[in-house]
């Protein structure tokens, strides 16, 4: 049986990781083909979740905190490793075929 891990979506992190590294949730809407409310309901989400503020808004954009900083670098680095993950499991997806033969 599959065990709930305690992790956010993976929506809510990949919009907290396009925001940091943008440094605006207008910007990561764009590249998430999203809105900014979205990515703006993701973070505050994951905020509220920990407890910590992520981000220091600013009049163009926001800035991560020591805190963000942290997170973003492990979400950075995970989200980087399961998509070369994914991507690897791809290119074998054909290479693995059983035949099986019944009478």
């Amino acid at each position: 049986m599959h065990q709930k891990n305690n992790l956010p979506p993976i929506a809510a992190l990949q919009a907290f990781e396009a925001a940091a590294r943008l440094g605006s949730f207008t910007a990561a809407a764009g590249a998430l083909e999203s809105t900014q409310p979205a990515i703006s309901q993701h973070v505050h989400r994951l905020e509220a979740d920990l407890g910590l503020r992520l981000f220091e808004r600013q009049p163009r954009g926001v800035r991560l905190t020591r805190s963000g900083q942290q997170l973003y670098e492990a979400v950075a680095d995970g989200l980087s490793r399961l998509a070369q993950g994914y991507a690897e499991a791809r290119q074998h997806s054909g290479s693995a075929v059983i035949n099986l033969v019944t009478d």
